[in-house]
């Protein structure tokens, strides 16, 4: 028979056996570890904080960054270049937050090929920044400024198409 009833529990001699090596070492567990715990608060200064187990070294915890903390690591990109003649403040620092924004270097040649385009297009380098902030571009291209055709214009194209010319096209405009 494998199991056998004292005291009115089964008992096993393998189980029994198991069940007291558990117990054992549960119980030196815990006194390890309130052994540990008794030695940390010996150890903690008045602040609370735990100092080292020699009394020569210092409560302030080793760090892997061994280069000290500063402020001024790199200097800071100043902009290097000036706003042009022409263009007021207000577009110019809105023109310069976008090129930041789009990670786009601001550069003197960046603001030539503008100026250059803007020269095709007939317009003002002001009046080319202003486009480039509004519609979000870090570029412009005179191109980009050709007006589209208008509604009436294109009405025009297909009236002279189906009739020849517009003439005959407002006859039929209905009022």
């Amino acid at each position: 028979m494998f199991f056998s009833m004292e005291n009115n529990m089964w008992h096993h001699k393998r189980c029994d056996k198991e069940i007291s090596f558990y117990k054992q070492q549960l119980e030196t567990a815990s006194k390890a570890g309130k052994a540990s715990a008794a030695k940390r608060a010996l150890n903690r200064n008045s602040t609370g904080v735990e100092r080292a187990l020699d009394s020569g070294s210092t409560v302030v915890q080793p760090t892997n960054n061994h280069k000290p903390i500063t402020n001024n690591h790199k200097p800071k990109n100043t902009n290097t270049v000036a706003p042009p003649e022409g263009v007021t403040v207000m577009v110019w620092q809105d023109w310069l937050k976008l090129r930041k924004a789009k990670k786009a270097a601001v550069t003197q040649t960046a603001l030539d090929g503008i100026q250059r385009e803007a020269d095709k297009a007939r317009v003002s380098l002001q009046t080319a920044l202003e486009t480039c902030c509004e519609r979000g571009w870090t570029g412009f291209k005179a191109e980009w400024m050709q007006s589209q055709p208008s509604h009436q214009d294109k009405n025009m194209g297909a009236a002279r198409a189906i009739f020849g010319d517009e003439r005959n096209f407002n006859v039929f405009k209905i009022t």
